[in-house]
């Protein structure tokens, strides 16, 4: 997922295991050389596999005349829908805040 707003790229990689990481760049084209990719934020979890899907998608519904956005990441796996991962991106930029929700125990997670 290609977030224009702030010039990130968002990257969801998933194992078998049920192990999935989040990784955000930027890419620099001010070197003029090869793709020269900027780490931002890594964040990592786990839930119960095997994966099956992993959807990005980009909500800037009235949230985003508010000052913030989200980021989500839904996950599914063999056992039906896992959960699903919500950053909120503040325009602000005194934080933004990571969010996992729903899951087979119906408890999130929170982190700030």
């Amino acid at each position: 997922l290609y977030d224009a707003k702030d010039n990130l790229n968002y990257l969801a990689i998933g194992a078998q295991n049920g192990t999935i990481t989040i990784v955000v760049f930027r890419i620099d084209h001010s070197s003029g050389g090869p793709f020269s990719p900027h780490v931002v934020f890594t964040d990592r979890f786990h839930v119960d596999g095997p994966l099956l899907t992993l959807q990005f998608h980009l909500d800037m519904s009235p949230s985003f005349f508010l000052g913030y956005y989200f980021i989500d990441l839904v996950i599914g796996s063999l056992r039906g829908f896992v959960c699903m991962y919500r950053r909120t991106i503040r325009s602000n930029k005194t934080s933004d805040d990571e969010q996992i929700i729903g899951g087979n125990n119906n408890k999130g997670h929170q982190q700030n």
